[in-house]
């Protein structure tokens, strides 16, 4: 065995005596025992000690039948924990009885022994850890999923797309070579720094599963158009694999609303452009029609935070009622006025909107519940003598509570037979009262209008889609209940992504705004492990019901190309790179950090090399026109740094200006490392650093400083983006002509001033 050469790996006959470790047989290692003859591998020190190969296996297993299956198998050979025996095997080979008779050097290399043990017995666990990950998708990738979902009605799903908040940094991804962080929408790509993951996912109405089905970054919330493009692709790569979609589900943002609405549009003017009536209810996609609707907890979380500053007027029974807000807090404080309470779920997060976490479904769906509205009917009847005193008008708001908790109910049915006590939260059938109740609740919706302080009538969009969304209830019953014999509302929400949304936010460590990098990299981890229970804790909805992911992604998990999946490719052309960049003056303090650099790509290169001569005789070389002093400043005794040539400093600065230039202009393409390395190496001439034993140099020196600096510069990025580049802000109030600064760099500062809230964020840009 040599160090630091090559070593030999030569195969022992174990004995049989055996031991049990983690539930695995791990034969005692005999080094006392026979030796194979002629049965021995070479191969590199340490980077090579654990690489595979069939034919060393084979003839172990066949000559030894108590050897190890796979070299990977390696025993766990650790002095600290060996037992005595083996211990003592260890040290009769080298003729010695006592770990402390060994000389010094032996000492080391004996605890160096067992350390690799421990490594390789690890990197042995770890391995057949993730083969036994990796067999188990490949088993699901290998079939069709969908075909084996032999009930029809299992294939009924709906389409639920919504947002998640992302922080914004870049990162450069080497493996697919760009830069992460930036607007991609799988077609295209653009130069603008991404906010936002948009996430579809697919999901069963009869059977509950569920699948993530896309996601695309964008710089801001995505628009109206591009929603309406991704819809129709998704729900047609849905239908040509045998999925019936028959419905969308999404939130009221404007976008939503605008994509929903402008698919609507289309399916009518379609239906004029071919002379015949549109019957249709929601919109066609490849002849099929799909019905919108509106996430329900949203739209119950609207109507309680229009409450929260206005005054509710509406109708029931004929009687006209008024709903205020005060009411509920009068309540509140009358029930904690004693130590005793009645409405024990009630808190300050509930009642008081600065309290409030506005985005928690169980704040609304326990303010609107059949306990605090009857018991806010019931004590504005009584003649209580106290600051609090309900008034009688409290009964409306009373009465409202009552109606929402139940209209709530009717749309959250997540069982075929609910309880007795509440009949509408069970499953739609043709005998149920859903219908009747959702037809009564429709007038009674369209009669509310809100009145704010102005006594001006508002209308919010809240009240607007939950009349929509309970029209499309009703209609798709009539669908589903040709194919099914009940149906659960719930199916028919947003849990699944908001539960989703919750597991990416807590993989790994907790982190509220993941970045792009995290995003892809928690989806893919989610993924491969069937990515999440069904009830994210700390999540603002509840448990989905959904018995798992229906498939999982290869192609996506482990970056294989499988036929019919292909990266995008780069229709455009190449920018040009301006002569004057050649000519560029800079700073001595700039001069000094090119001529580090170089040295910094010297050493790495001739350490690869194996500091050949010749290359030292060329990247070494100088005129004595190069800005040593701060490496010779930064000297210390046995320094590494090294003194780069006049040849090897030049190309550095003329490639950096170049790159500098290069990259935010081309941040947001597809293969963006290649494409940088074709221009530079068209406009600067790096074979004059070759030399004859290694003609690969100038392509390793180019590798080299356009990774460096692509890392730099996104670096550099992402300080902007978190305020942390006060030297980029006095910059840019110095430079008067803002077309040379890097965009990228602008509309980073602007989102770092958009973040922070600023008044005067457009103004104070160029602060």
């Amino acid at each position: 065995m040599v160090y630091g050469g090559t070593l030999t790996i030569k195969k022992h006959v174990l004995s049989e005596e055996h031991v049990e470790l983690e539930g695995s047989k791990v034969q005692e290692l005999d080094l006392e025992s026979r030796m194979l003859p002629s049965t021995s591998k070479e191969c590199t020190y340490v980077g090579d000690l654990v690489s595979s190969t069939s034919e060393f296996t084979e003839t172990t297993v066949a000559e030894n039948p108590y050897s190890c299956s796979s070299p990977f198998e390696t025993q766990h050979i650790c002095p600290s924990g060996l037992s005595e025996r083996r211990t003592r095997g260890i040290l009769q080979s080298v003729n010695v009885t006592r770990e402390k008779n060994l000389t010094p050097k032996c000492r080391k290399f004996y605890k160096m022994v067992g350390e690799w043990g421990r490594r390789t017995a690890k990197i042995h666990y770890k391995m057949k850890n993730f083969q036994a990950r990796l067999a188990n998708a490949e088993k699901v990738a290998n079939s069709n999923t969908v075909s084996k979902l032999k009930n029809p009605n299992d294939k009924l799903c709906a389409v639920a797309f919504d947002e998640i908040s992302l922080s914004s940094l870049l990162s450069y991804n080497r493996k697919h070579d760009c830069i992460d962080g930036l607007e991609h929408f799988g077609n295209k790509r653009t130069p603008h720094i991404a906010s936002y993951a948009n996430v579809f996912m697919i999901k069963g109405i009869c059977r509950q599963w569920k699948q993530p089905f896309s996601f695309t970054f964008s710089s801001g919330p995505a628009k109206s158009p591009e929603i309406k493009d991704m819809i129709k692709k998704v729900i047609t790569s849905c239908q040509s694999i045998g999925l019936n979609v028959v419905a969308t589900i999404c939130d009221q943002g404007s976008s939503n609303q605008a994509a929903i609405n402008a698919l609507l549009k289309e399916t009518n003017e379609n239906c004029l452009r071919d002379g015949i009536e549109n019957k249709y209810f929601g919109f066609l996609v490849n002849g099929a029609e799909i019905i919108p609707i509106y996430d329900v907890p949203h739209l119950f979380k609207g109507m309680r935070n229009n409450l929260l500053n206005k005054n509710l007027h509406f109708m029931i029974d004929g009687a006209q009622k008024v709903a205020k807000w005060k009411h509920i807090e009068q309540f509140y404080m009358l029930d904690t006025m004693d130590e005793t309470t009645l409405s024990t779920k009630l808190t300050n997060a509930h009642i008081f909107p600065k309290k409030m976490n506005k985005m928690k479904v169980s704040l609304m769906s326990q303010v609107f519940s059949h306990q605090v509205g009857s018991l806010i009917k019931r004590i504005s009847q009584w003649d209580i003598d106290s600051n609090y005193k309900l008034e009688k008008e409290a009964a409306d708001i009373g009465d409202l509570i009552l109606f929402i908790d139940k209209l709530f109910d009717s749309l959250n049915g997540n069982s075929k037979v609910a309880a007795s006590s509440k009949p509408l939260k069970g499953g739609v059938t043709d005998t149920s009262e859903h219908e009747e109740f959702w037809r009564t609740s429709i007038k009674v919706l369209q009669e509310m209008k809100f009145w704010d302080d102005k006594k001006k009538i508002v209308k919010p969009p809240s009240l607007v889609n939950l009349i929509k969304t309970l029209k499309a209830f009703i209609y798709l019953k009539k669908i589903l209940l040709n194919k099914m014999t009940f149906m659960l509302t719930r199916a028919l929400n947003q849990d699944c992504l908001e539960n989703f949304f919750g597991s990416i936010r807590s993989h790994g460590v907790r982190n509220t705004s993941p970045d792009v990098n995290h995003f892809i990299t928690s989806f893919k981890s989610l993924l491969l492990n069937n990515f999440m229970t069904s009830h994210s804790l700390g999540s603002n909805c509840e448990n989905d019901f959904s018995t798992g992911a229906l498939d999982d992604l290869r192609c996506l998990v482990t970056g294989e190309i499988i036929a019919g999946v292909h990266p995008l490719e780069d229709d455009e052309c190449l920018p040009d790179v301006p002569a004057s960049l050649s000519f560029v003056k800079k700073s001595r303090v700039a001069k000094s950090t090119i001529t580090y650099v170089a040295g910094f790509m010297a050493r790495k290169v001739l350490k690869s090399t194996r500091n050949c001569q010749n290359c030292q005789n060329v990247l070494l070389y100088s005129d004595g026109n190069v800005e040593l002093d701060v490496i010779e400043a930064r000297q210390y005794q046995n320094s590494n740094l090294v003194k780069p040539g006049s040849y090897l400093c030049f190309a550095t600065n003329q490639s950096s200006s170049r790159l500098f230039y290069l990259i935010p202009r081309l941040c947001h393409r597809n293969n963006l490392f290649a494409m940088l390395k074709q221009i530079i190496l068209k406009e600067v001439n790096f074979t004059v650093l070759n030399c004859a034993d290694h003609k690969h140099i100038g392509d390793l020196v180019a590798t080299l400083l356009i990774r460096c600096i692509l890392y730099y510069w996104c670096k550099s990025v992402n300080k902007i983006l978190v305020g942390k580049d006060v030297k980029f802000v006095k910059y840019l109030s110095c430079v008067t002509n803002k077309t040379k600064i890097d965009p990228i760099k602008v509309e980073a500062r602007s989102k770092y001033l958009k973040k922070i809230k600023s008044p005067n964020a457009n103004n104070s840009l160029y602060r």
